[in-house]
Formats: C-alpha cells, sequence, structure tokens
C-alpha cells in the first residue's frame, strides 16, 4: 500500500497540471491507493486556490476516493512526533506525512525529490 502526497493527488485530478501525466502513470502502477484527511484537505484547499468552486473540489475528491481509495489512514499522531525532523516552516507537513505513512506500515510516494531524499525508506519519488 502507499499514500500519495498532495503534490501528487493534484496533479493526477487537475487536468492540466505539468505532472498530470507522471501521476497518471503512478496510478496505473498503484491502481489502488491509501488518502489520510491531510492529503485529502489538501487536495480540495489547491483546487479551490486554483480557482475551483468549493463543489467541484469537493466532487474532485469524492471520484478519486471513489475510483482509487482502497484504505483510509488515520490521522493518529501528535505533531510531537516529527520533533527533530525539521529544518524549516515548509517541512512540516511533509515530516507529518511521512512519519504517518510508516506509523501505518505504508510508504508515501512523492513529486519532489528532495522529500523523497529525506526520508529513503519509506519514500518513492514520482518521476
Amino acid at each position: 500500500m502507499i499514500l500519495p502526497d498532495a503534490n501528487l493527488l493534484v496533479a493526477f485530478t487537475w487536468e492540466n497540471h505539468q505532472h498530470n501525466a507522471t501521476a497518471e502513470n503512478f496510478l496505473q502502477k498503484y491502481p489502488k491507493v491509501a488518502t489520510c484527511p491531510l492529503t485529502e484537505l489538501a487536495l480540495v484547499r489547491v483546487w479551490m486556490q486554483k480557482g475551483a468552486s468549493g463543489a467541484d473540489a469537493d466532487r474532485a475528491l469524492k471520484d478519486f476516493v471513489s475510483k482509487y481509495r482502497s484504505r483510509l489512514i488515520e490521522d493518529d499522531l501528535s505533531a510531537t512526533a516529527i520533533a527533530g525532523l525539521n529544518q524549516g516552516h515548509r517541512q512540516t507537513t511533509d515530516s507529518y506525512l511521512a512519519t504517518l505513512a510508516k506509523h501505518h506500515g505504508v510508504k508515501f510516494a512523492t513529486l519532489e525529490e528532495a522529500l523523497a531524499k529525506r526520508f529513503p525508506n519509506i519514500s518513492e519519488w514520482v518521476k
């Protein structure tokens, strides 16, 4: 089982995204994936930041979940679980997602090489 990060979910669901084809290839390799509240909320937030209505963003999430999700991972860790993992404020959510994946015994997937390199044993760099 693998947990795609929010950027990968957005790339797949946003047709004109620069990494849409890469994300589609990823989901051919992994036709069923895990999601968590953190990645689901981020998908909705980014869709709305890009100008989509709340209804369209909700529909994108619902469509993705109904077709591709086989497991909902509980968001059941305290933020204290990532103590010592961050060098800057932009790393906090990524560190939490990686730690959550490890806690639940799954890998996470990301389009970001630097993030995959920070957590090499529990990540897959999607390129």
